[in-house]
């Protein structure tokens, strides 16, 4: 592969990556949960220093919410999204921001770890376009900001930086539990390329490693020290069980065969890393078993968590394909393009609609529902009242009090999962239609309070 031929298949991959991430912007899945569940975390943390979750309250609300971690991810979030605005779209562009940052970061530490630039520039572009990679810039969730740390803390490390190295990757853990993947990277690339660090030769790049760990955990104290007491209660709530890679291979609701041409192309490159290198390059499987070793302990089967897993897979992949030399390495980096372009492209055909949500909320807030009163409503609608104190989604309706009900009828914002419960006893309760609206996209909104019902009038005694 000459270099004519890589600048053009550069610069076509970069166009190509920026159309999509572009046209799925805002509308990469438009009733997903965890949008508006984790920038209601983000507002009342910045603006109330509220760090328990009170407007979804998954299980327990004592243990969820930014308690115990995710202090520095709403701080950076917050401040940035006090500045562009609470709007769904603006946390989407921070955490697109993130990923971007991610991949640079993961690129240059590609630089220090593959044989060529050639090799680095598919790692990077298939990276890029991997859906797992997608679909963390395209929501909420602090998953771009623990990619984002993890690339940073080994691009320190392959600058034998480990100091710094050491505090992002206890950063990525306080900004959410899975960071530990990120010491699976430090781990492979200590033992297979700096393991003079390990021995009495490498003291002072032992030291500044060690107190990277002291600086990273002292800094996690400092944040949570309130919640320590109950932080193991915590985790023994959080275990659901399962595996998050088996989830993100085989547990998909909706399309499950999605990922399976993924698992397939790195079965294909873990055999062949044996086959071709044996036990030699060994940082590429140390990876691959590391974070698998990670999977089986962590008992949580969030398919999300498979982000993390990506870097060293395709660098697996990559590091094979490009060893069978430049015609293989085309052809993997062009077919992982053939197999995520037409999902996206179905993607935002599906999503299309969505684009009207800045007006489905602007309609929703000219409504100017009390800002004190009880109002339930879909977790979608919460991005056009999150400065009421009292919204809370379906999941907490409570038939027992006066209340304001956010009704969606076939709109494509509304979680499968929450139902508007309009069936509250007509001798106590009335229920008055106060609004309604259609939205371009198709279903109707209706907006309902709940009132008690007047009280029945005394019957006068007969007196004839």
């Amino acid at each position: 592969m000459n270099q004519n031929t890589l600048k053009c298949l550069t610069y076509g991959s970069l166009l190509l990556i920026a159309l999509v991430y572009g046209s799925l912007w805002g509308i990469y899945q438009n009733n997903d949960i965890d949008n508006a569940w984790s920038t209601a975390w983000i507002y009342n943390f910045i603006r109330h220093g509220e760090t328990r979750d009170v407007i979804f309250c998954e299980g327990d609300p004592n243990y969820w919410g930014v308690r115990f971690f995710s202090h520095i991810y709403c701080r950076i979030y917050g401040g940035l999204l006090t500045l562009l605005g609470f709007t769904k779209n603006n946390v989407h562009l921070v955490s697109g921001g993130m990923t971007i940052a991610g991949v640079i970061c993961w690129k240059m530490a590609a630089e220090r770890i593959l044989e060529n630039s050639r090799q680095v520039m598919a790692f990077a572009v298939m990276l890029t376009l991997a859906g797992v990679t997608v679909a963390a810039a395209n929501k909420a969730r602090s998953d771009a900001m623990v990619f984002a740390c993890t690339g940073l803390m080994l691009l320190l490390a392959t600058r034998k930086q480990y100091f710094g190295a050491a505090l992002t990757a206890c950063i990525a853990v306080e900004t959410h539990p899975i960071g530990i993947t990120a010491f699976c990277y430090l781990g492979a690339w200590l033992l297979c390329f700096d393991r003079e660090c390990l021995t009495q030769t490498g003291w002072r790049r032992s030291a500044a490693l060690i107190a990277g760990c002291l600086c990273g955990t002292a800094l996690y104290l400092f944040l949570h020290h309130d919640e320590l007491g109950a932080l193991r209660a915590m985790g023994a709530n959080a275990e659901s069980g399962g595996n998050f890679l088996v989830a993100h291979f085989f547990g998909r609701a909706s399309f499950p065969w999605r990922y399976w041409p993924d698992l397939a192309l790195f079965a294909i490159a873990l055999a062949g890393h044996f086959r071709v290198f044996g036990y030699r390059k060994p940082f590429f499987l140390l990876t691959v078993m590391f974070l698998i070793g990670v999977s089986l302990i962590l008992r949580r089967g969030n398919f999300h968590y498979a982000l993390f897993c990506y870097p060293a897979f395709l660098l697996l992949t990559v590091n094979l394909a490009g060893h069978l030399g430049d015609k293989i390495l085309l052809a993997v980096w062009l077919g992982w393009i053939g197999l995520m372009l037409p999902q996206y492209l179905y993607l935002g055909w599906r999503n299309w609609p969505g684009r009207d949500f800045p007006d489905y909320i602007s309609r929703l807030q000219k409504l100017d529902l009390p800002r004190e009163a009880t109002i339930y409503g879909m977790p979608n609608d919460y991005y056009a009242l999150m400065d009421h104190s009292g919204f809370r989604t379906f999941r907490l309706q409570d038939k027992e009090h006066v209340a304001w009900l956010i009704e969606h009828v076939d709109t494509i914002y509304a979680q499968p999962d929450f139902k508007c419960d309009l069936a509250y006893d007509p001798g106590r309760w009335h229920l008055e239609k106060r609004a309604e609206f259609s939205l371009k996209s198709g279903g109707v909104i209706r907006i309902w309070h709940v009132m008690q019902a007047p009280a029945a009038p005394l019957q006068q005694p007969n007196t004839k």
